[in-house]
């Protein structure tokens, strides 16, 4: 699927993937944008072009559903799109995102804030939010913006 032969040898290889946004079936419901009717079969075919890759492991930079913490379809969601992405054998370290844990206070953003609630959901869904991991003679960092200088 991907013609690497002109590419030169790498120590590892790793995918980012971010804001796949998985959403449950709106039905009829009015949507902000028509375009999210399709982000769920859209993350779909980018899982696939993950898989086929085969990378040595993948990372998901947060806003992993469409929903929230706090609305109605958020848990199933959340449990959906974490099998979504599984289906594929790909087992992301996951990073949170402000619509997988909520965000700082701001009343122009949808989200809630986050909150120990919200955390706890996350962390025993998909493990901890901020972590660090080695790979290849690497150390990488995750971090959980969403509440760094959050009051």
């Amino acid at each position: 699927m991907f013609d690497k032969t002109h590419l030169m040898p790498a120590e590892f290889e790793f995918v980012v993937l971010s804001d796949t946004h998985y959403m449950r079936d709106a039905a009829d419901r009015p949507l902000e944008f028509e375009s999210r009717r399709k982000q769920t079969a859209r993350a779909e075919v980018a899982l696939q072009y993950v898989a086929a890759l085969c990378p040595d492991f993948v990372i998901h930079l947060g806003d992993l559903v469409q929903e929230y913490p706090g609305t109605p379809d958020f848990e199933p969601a959340m449990d959906e799109a974490r099998a979504q992405i599984e289906r594929y054998g790909l087992k992301p370290f996951w990073v949170a995102g402000n619509h997988d844990v909520g965000d700082k206070f701001d009343r122009t953003m949808p989200t809630h804030p986050a909150s120990r609630a919200s955390l706890a959901f996350f962390h025993d869904r998909l493990g901890p939010s901020w972590y660090g991991f080695d790979h290849g003679g690497c150390h990488f960092i995750i971090l959980n913006s969403q509440i760094l200088n959050a009051e």
